[in-house]
């Protein structure tokens, strides 16, 4: 590996033709112009125009580390450090040339700059897999940017920094000094240059420059080490690096950086640091030992589509989906490792449904039964983790180990039907979409038992009812309904029962005017009959029909509605609970 010290200027001139590649493993253009961290294109240019507005004035732009590829047609140099500052000043001279063109300076030389001497190529090419990237800066390249949709004008980062240098040369450089702008600028820009040879380990020298000291994207270090998986096997690498770009496809940026932490948890710390680039580089390492680098790629690769399964269940009537659905229902990340080691170890086993349904129940009756379910939840996921993958023992063993632990962390039914009753589960601190949940999953059981399809989800358009109000009136129906006459008890009976189960239910509409703090006999009537109630009250505003649901007949027969309601009420939802969160019969087949 050579280094040497370098203007901007010296850099494009080695070659005219050579060209700088950012290969499909990077990251996309993540710069930005404004916002809380997101200033650095801000900031290179306040740095320019500090340091390099006279001649001789020198700005160090940080290390750009380039991999040689010889077997290009023309001379190619692999970004392997530095590509953000790199698209960036290129950037920066599209600007100048597109402002230059608008003023009418005739500065045409500038195109051999970031164009090839041979062709009007832009010499910085992204590869494919940073599609929207590519498509933004070639637009930016051809003078076509107009053409670009409105959508992509703005979300990309790579045209809003071309925009903010448009402006600031527009704003701030005066058509006499645009030249020595220019010059000063190629001049005046310092690098350290280091240039990797194909015989250097350019992913191990990355590792060096990025793994230590300051902490970077585990993305990019994690994509370096996959995309030189095989050292010097460049058909090796090649097929990692095709695995990778599959990953970063089916996977949103910031879903690759969670299934990156998430599938170096999956089977338990195994290094001293414990972080995601010492995980994954110890099992790549233990299958190169091993030769099975295929194979662990081909398991990397399974297992980000099974993340996305996860994230994004289809709507299919297939259980496994089902249950997943469910479990995101849940908002349960730290479930995720041990639902990937699920899905890798028994995905395509009859065992998979009954091990699913059985942490399902087993995760609902966590939260319900603990206040702070979080901590059991992830040493739950560590633990199973670590009998899913331990390859000392057969896979049924392994499947008797997790069977052990989910009956040894199971909460017994008169634990849970008690929480279930009692706990507060609306209010601050309170997840929201998981009692939509547990209300869906009711209201699904009583139209089974009723014999009626279940065709009802609680999304957005629905509204969580509390049926004695959140705030009492002062001396209103409610408090002389309630017949307690002691305020401090009244209000102590009120605080401990208004977000309990017992209390909630759904209103499908997001207009409820005949709720509210109305009395709880205007409020039965809406909940049986919303249309014919809202008719009569004159509060009657849409045309479209609101329907009803089944947990709303249970106030059928019910005349009062006071604090023993209230309890009776969430026993009786306790009661469907243990019915729809019960534990299956274990089935072990694994063939």
């Amino acid at each position: 590996m050579d280094s040497r010290r370098a203007t901007l200027l010296q850099l494009l001139a080695w070659d005219e033709r050579a060209k700088f590649i950012i290969p499909r493993w990077q990251r996309e253009y993540v710069w930005g112009t404004s916002g809380v961290g997101e200033r650095e294109v801000q900031q290179i240019w306040q740095d320019l125009r500090s340091n390099c507005r006279v001649a001789g004035g020198k700005h160090f732009c940080g290390v750009i580390l380039l991999h040689s590829l010889p077997q290009e047609a023309v001379t190619s140099w692999e970004i392997v450090d530095g590509q953000q500052r790199m698209t960036t000043f290129f950037l920066l001279f599209i600007a100048i040339r597109d402002e230059c063109e608008r003023r009418r300076i005739d500065f045409s030389e500038l195109n051999n700059v970031f164009t090839t001497q041979t062709s009007a190529d832009c010499r910085l090419v992204l590869s494919e897999g940073l599609n929207d990237d590519r498509q933004v800066l070639n637009a930016l390249l051809q003078r076509s940017a107009s053409t670009l949709e409105k959508k992509l004008q703005d979300e990309s980062r790579i045209y809003a920094s071309y925009r903010f240098f448009v402006t600031r040369i527009a704003d701030e450089i005066v058509d006499t000094g645009m030249q020595d702008f220019v010059l000063n600028l190629l001049q005046g820009v310092d690098l350290l240059i280091l240039t990797v040879d194909p015989t250097d380990d350019v992913r191990r020298i990355f590792e060096t420059l990025n793994s230590r000291g300051k902490q970077v994207d585990p993305y990019e270090l994690v994509a370096n080490l996959i995309s030189y998986i095989g050292d010097d096997n460049n058909e090796l690498n090649n097929s990692a690096q095709k695995v990778w770009y599959h990953v970063t496809q089916i996977l949103e940026k910031d879903d690759l950086d969670n299934f990156l932490t998430t599938f170096a948890k999956r089977n338990a710390q195994q290094t001293p640091r414990g972080t995601v680039f010492d995980e994954i580089k110890f099992e790549i390492d233990r299958a190169r030992e091993k030769g099975a680098v295929r194979a662990w790629l081909r398991e990397f690769e399974r297992t980000a589509k099974n993340y996305a399964e996860i994230l994004d269940p289809d709507d299919s009537e297939d259980p496994v989906q089902v249950l997943l659905y469910e479990i995101r229902a849940l908002r349960t990340p730290k479930l995720n490792p041990f639902l990937l080691a699920l899905l890798e170890a028994f995905r395509e086993t009859p065992a998979s449904e009954t091990l699913i349904h059985n942490v399902r129940s087993l995760i609902v009756r966590l939260l319900i039964s603990y206040e702070r379910p979080s901590y059991k939840i992830e040493r739950f996921a560590e633990l199973a983790c670590g009998a899913f993958y331990d390859q000392n023992v057969s896979r049924e063993e392994r499947l008797n180990r997790v069977i052990a632990l989910i009956d040894d962390t199971w909460i017994a039914d008169e634990q849970f039907a008690h929480a279930f009753a009692m706990k507060t589960i609306y209010g601050p601190g309170a997840h929201l979409s998981r009692l939509r949940y547990y209300l869906e999953k009711i209201e699904q059981k009583l139209s089974e038992n009723s014999g009626q399809p279940f065709e009802l989800h609680f999304g957005s358009k629905t509204t969580v009812e509390h049926i004695m109000p959140q705030t009492l009136d002062s001396e209103g129906a409610w408090k002389t309904s309630l017949r307690i006459a002691d305020p401090v008890r009244l209000e102590a009976q009120h605080k401990a029962l208004v977000h309990t189960i017992g209390n909630l239910t759904v209103l499908l509409t997001t207009d409820n005017p005949a709720a509210g703090n109305t009395p709880y006999s205007q409020k039965r009537e809406f909940y049986l009959h919303p249309n014919e109630t809202l008719e009569k009250l004159g509060l009657r505003r849409r045309k479209a029909v609101i329907g009803t649901c089944a947990l709303n007949q249970y106030f059928e027969n019910i005349g009062q509605w006071n604090f023993q309601a209230i309890a009776e009420r969430g026993r009786y939802l306790a009661g469907l609970a243990l019915e729809i969160w019960s534990k299956e019969p274990w089935n072990r087949e694994i063939k």
